[in-house]
């Protein structure tokens, strides 16, 4: 059994798990935390059910439901990335007055000592453009979960056999950065053979995880029980 961080999602070594006293050492994040919950699922144990009150559809996530088939589309569009923009322009509004010049007067050394921050400012015109157009469309059927992100190419499309999940949840992730903090919300699948499968990342709104939650819970006909490290449950 593969025990995970509940903080940072990483592996926890088998020389960090003290069973005496059913706790864990996070190499990764310096973590410790209890390990009852994930040792109760691996000999079969149910967890309790989750008694969390229904979440309405919160803004930029749409469903449509036919008869044997969920799609949710998500738009990625968040006002907290709109400073973003504002960073991407001044970042390469800069990259674009140093090519000029070097360009302009045949330096070819200035242009290759600027080729770092070129490819992150790139970069960020890659990450604000996607924010702004991107989606993702979650499909459910009896036989798959299929996740699309586009229409700009993005990591994280997968396809899941949908017998194979035996429970959905969310987690919560803080960003501690110098002089700010950041929190970001997974949606995450247990796998019938208790492997962990993230479906969506990133996201900057609580209620647009949970939401996702409930509805493939829903309609994959999951009872909703608490899982350690949980949003909301630990």
């Amino acid at each position: 059994m593969q025990i995970h961080c509940r903080y940072c999602a990483a592996e926890i070594p088998p020389e960090n798990i003290n069973l005496d006293n059913l706790v864990a050492k996070c190499s990764s994040c310096n973590a410790v935390f209890s390990i009852a919950g994930e040792l109760r699922m691996a000999e079969g144990e149910k967890p309790k059910k989750s008694q969390r009150q229904s979440v309405p559809m919160p803004k930029y996530v749409q469903v449509e439901e036919t008869p044997g088939e969920l799609k949710i589309t998500r738009k990625w569009f968040s006002l907290l990335q709109v400073p973003l923009v504002f960073f991407a322009v001044v970042w390469n509004g800069f990259m674009l007055f140093w090519y000029s010049i070097a360009i302009s007067t045949g330096q070819g050394q200035m242009a290759l000592c600027g080729t770092l921050h070129l490819a992150v400012g790139l970069f960020l015109i890659y990450t604000v453009a996607t924010n702004f157009v991107n989606s993702t469309l979650i499909t459910a059927n009896a036989e798959q979960l299929d996740i699309q992100h586009g229409p700009i190419p993005a990591m994280g499309n997968k396809t899941l056999t949908a017998v194979d999940i035996v429970q959905v949840y969310c987690k919560q992730t803080i960003h501690r950065g110098k002089n700010s903090t950041s929190v970001t919300y997974e949606v995450l699948a247990i796998m019938n053979d208790q492997r962990r499968e993230t479906l969506l990342n990133g996201l900057y709104n609580a209620e647009q995880a949970l939401y996702i939650e409930q509805e493939l819970e829903r309609f994959l006909g999951i009872e909703n029980r608490q899982v350690p490290g949980e949003m909301g449950t630990y």
